[in-house]
């Protein structure tokens, strides 16, 4: 009887290390799917498809078509345009503190260029 066991045992243990065997080569396999997946994509969309949500990804390829202009315009940050507006106030700011320019020279200077940026903003 303990030798019905002990067999039953020592087969048990060899189908679990052939199944722990098998469940790390589909890890592996799967994992190089998707690296190939993912540098398809790139291929298929530029560089800029690296930047995308696997949701975007999806979305992309369920598209009739995916121009690269699009990916790019989808992997841009949406607050980079908002960001570099607040970038040019600031810099705007900086030369009215020019200790040369007087109060009248300060107003035009930031009618010039602050006005245009501060209403795009407010359109945003």
């Amino acid at each position: 009887m303990f030798q019905g066991v002990l067999g039953a045992r020592e087969k048990f243990r060899v189908e679990r290390a052939e199944a722990e065997s098998e469940r790390r080569r589909l890890t592996v396999e799967v994992k190089l799917r998707k690296e190939a997946i993912r540098l398809l994509r790139l291929d298929k969309y530029g560089p800029k498809a690296a930047q995308l949500a696997a949701t975007q990804l999806t979305r992309l390829e369920l598209e009739p078509s995916g121009p690269r202009a699009e990916v790019a315009a989808e992997a841009a940050p949406p607050a980079r345009d908002v960001v570099e507006r607040i970038g040019r106030l600031y810099q705007t700011e900086r030369q009215a503190r020019d200790p040369k320019l007087a109060a009248a020279g300060r107003q035009a200077l930031r009618q010039q260029h602050s006005v245009a940026e501060v209403s795009a903003l407010k359109e945003r």
